[in-house]
């Protein structure tokens, strides 16, 4: 794993696109995987203004109605992103109420929890949905350009899902939980990796300001609790049993993986001097 992108201070895709977009790099076509309320979507077409068409995959039906007045190149597609076409159970632990202060925000309703679940949990709302290969339901021979995966644990089995068109994919932003095999997988499939800030629960202790420059502090989430951003101080040797250790101490959530094609590093070396001009590098909150 390499961070440098963590040690710039990158913190979204945006900053990566708007790069890309500033050294002529045009990517046309994109997915957005976990699409929400769509604001992931306006925020592709702000930072990469010649996108021609983002498909928005969003299968949980209390998010569709904020894609009602999207801009005509975002195409709402109500599927789960899965390594097969099929049927399945999908868990949403909880929603934005009213009274809330992402409610009062117009979001009530809105639900960033959902997750596919082969055995789904006793008292957790389920809901059947339609799963669908992303590379069949694009279509065979077209291509994309970019792709950002935020599926509460199901990147994986997406992945496996649209490896028709991931040989011409410049780069990938997808959320990483400590997933077993993602990221052997998308090194397997001719990735670089990238980390970038860590999310983790509660507050951060002595361990956390040991490990991590915390950038962000009392952050309120939409389920109504608290937690904390940072971004590592050091490289660790073993990425993998690391990351399982921070999720048990530190209650780790996730971090976002930037997943570069070594088809195209020339690409993001190309953009690397605007990314560096358009960010802040991170000091502690």
């Amino acid at each position: 794993m390499n961070n440098l992108l963590s040690v710039l201070g990158v913190k979204d895709f945006e900053n990566l696109l708007s790069a890309y977009n500033a050294a002529g790099i045009h990517l046309e076509y994109l997915i957005d995987g976990g699409a929400g309320s769509g604001g992931t979507a306006k925020v592709m077409l702000r930072s990469m203004p010649s996108a021609k068409q983002i498909w928005a995959f969003e299968p949980f039906e209390g998010n569709h109605r904020f894609f009602k007045d999207a801009d005509s190149r975002v195409s709402l597609a109500r599927y789960a992103m899965y390594k097969e076409s099929t049927q399945m159970k999908f868990e949403v632990s909880t929603v934005v109420q009213t009274d809330s202060t992402w409610g009062a925000r117009g979001l009530a309703g809105y639900s960033s929890a959902g997750r596919l679940a082969e055995k789904p949990r006793e008292n957790i709302q389920t809901y059947d949905v339609e799963c669908v290969r992303t590379d069949v339901f694009v279509g065979a021979g077209q291509r994309i350009d970019f792709v950002k995966l935020d599926l509460q644990g199901g990147e994986h089995d997406a992945i496996l899902g649209m490896t028709d068109f991931l040989d011409d994919v410049q780069f990938m932003w997808v959320e990483f939980s400590g997933q077993p095999g993602l990221v052997k997988l998308l090194d397997d499939l001719g990735f670089v990796l990238f980390d970038t800030e860590y999310l983790f629960h509660d507050h951060p202790d002595d361990e956390a300001h040991e490990n991590f420059i915390v950038t962000e502090d009392k952050i309120a989430l939409s389920t109504g609790t608290f937690a904390w951003k940072g971004v590592p101080k050091r490289t660790w040797a073993d990425y993998d049993q690391t990351i399982q250790g921070f999720k048990k101490t530190l209650r780790m959530v996730q971090t976002d993986l930037v997943c570069v094609n070594r088809r195209f590093l020339g690409n993001f070396c190309k953009a690397m001097p605007h990314l560096e001009a358009s960010v802040k590098r991170p000091t502690e909150a």
